[in-house]
């Protein structure tokens, strides 16, 4: 995919400054606020989805100083938990207003309104609900994020 390396360590630590921040371990900070209210995040899966792949491509490459720093962050507990999160305590607590998603056999989602929702009979298309397609997305960035930390490891430790 082209990751720079130079870049991801500069994020990582800026050689030469007087004050260098690591911009991966305040993102994965940023994540603790969203595991330590869970309300929160549901509320913001579209921003939970997008620190999960800014993370991601920060451990690409591989990166080894962004995947040990992260591991040492515990975002793999945090990934694990948001795997593990249920669709119906997800879709209850969510506040945000619910949409229907008709999702075909080559896997492209379509939007539906309330009446298709009674005229279209759906044979071997997959509904799902907008809630539920947002704790998919933000689950699979947490899988992409979770690989990507394994990326390029060779050790057993």
């Amino acid at each position: 995919e082209g990751h720079y390396l130079l870049m991801q360590e500069f994020l990582f630590r800026q050689s030469g400054n007087a004050a260098s921040i690591n911009i991966w371990i305040e993102i994965a900070k940023y994540l603790e606020l969203f595991r330590d209210t869970p309300r929160l995040w549901r509320l913001n899966s579209s921003v939970m989805k997008q620190l999960l792949e800014t993370l991601t491509e920060g451990m690409q490459g591989p990166c080894v100083s962004a995947q040990k720093c992260l591991l040492e962050a515990n975002l793999h507990e945090f990934c694990g938990r948001i795997l593990c999160l249920g669709a119906e305590d997800y879709c209850k607590s969510n506040g945000k207003a619910e949409f229907h998603w008709v999702v075909d056999g080559d896997g492209t989602p379509t939007m539906l309104d309330d009446e298709s929702m009674h005229v279209i009979k759906f044979d071997r298309d997959l509904v799902v609900s907008s809630k539920l397609l947002d704790l998919l997305l933000v689950k699979k960035a947490a899988v992409h994020c979770l690989m990507a930390m394994l990326e390029g490891c060779s050790d057993r430790t």
